[in-house]
């Protein structure tokens, strides 16, 4: 007999569950007092908790950022977010690809 279990805890066709790293402690964040921290800070933070900008390489954040933009963009129609006008989007990007996870050599 083969058992099979699901991640939904339940019967049914098993999914992935979206896991989010823990919280970054934001007194950690390397020139937490810039304005690109700040806004990386305020921004983010609406939606889940603060991530370690060593989570990605500096070329993933682009593309990491863009995603959470388009899904902050679908949840502002229905919850009360402060979407960030583009040089916001940029300052974000900045800050994460300034501060990301070194490329092992």
């Amino acid at each position: 007999m083969l058992v099979v279990s699901s991640m939904n805890d339940g019967p049914g066709v098993p999914y992935k569950k979206a896991v989010m790293p823990s919280t970054f402690a934001p007194h950690l964040l390397e020139d937490r007092q810039s304005k690109s921290a700040k806004i990386f800070m305020m921004t983010c933070t609406q939606c889940h908790g603060l991530v370690d900008p060593k989570l990605h390489l500096a070329q993933e954040w682009p593309a990491v950022v863009v995603s959470m933009m388009d899904k902050m963009h679908r949840k502002a129609l229905y919850k009360s977010l402060v979407v960030p006008k583009n040089e916001e989007v940029d300052a974000i990007i900045a800050y994460l690809v300034l501060h990301a996870k070194k490329p092992l050599k």
